[in-house]
């Protein structure tokens, strides 16, 4: 046995070693592209990247030239409330899945993305957050009951 201050032998190199990575492919993407998440509506066609050269001399494409803002009015933004419906910062609209629909147009402040049900959703993930602080609350108040009376 390995008994106080011996050390154990190193482990043996694995059989297969991992492969290492493919280099990067400094060119333009093939015309696939990925498919969008089921609950957004389809991106119009991206203009043409625009390409740049890095200090090695390979194509360097940027993000921020590719991406563009959809425009207030259409099909990806239809509201001035929806622009931060893809990373779930916007509130529901509660007027635009009702009969009437909703009158305040491209100025309404809450999105028109999301679907029928999200408003009540999120209502209950709300509720359920708020019991969940509630039953915590509680059991802080009862601890700290208990240490001012002497309890353990």
């Amino acid at each position: 046995g390995f008994g106080m201050g011996a050390s154990r032998p190193p482990p043996p190199p694995p059989a297969n070693p991992a492969p290492s990575l493919p280099p990067a492919f400094p060119f333009p993407p093939s015309d696939s592209s990925c498919p969008a998440p089921p609950h957004s509506p389809p991106m119009p066609p991206a203009a043409p990247p625009q390409w740049s050269a890095d200090a090695a001399g390979l194509p360097v494409l940027r993000l921020a030239d590719v991406l563009k803002e959809p425009e207030l009015g259409s099909p990806d933004l239809p509201t001035v409330g929806s622009a931060g419906h893809r990373v779930g910062r916007c509130k529901p609209c509660a007027f635009v899945w009702k009969e009437g629909g909703c009158s305040n147009g491209t100025d309404c402040p809450f999105c028109h993305l999301c679907g029928p049900s999200e408003r009540r959703n999120r209502k209950k993930e709300r509720k359920a957050q708020w019991q969940k602080v509630s039953v915590l609350d509680r059991g802080m108040q009862a601890r700290h009951m208990s240490s001012m009376w002497g309890g353990a």
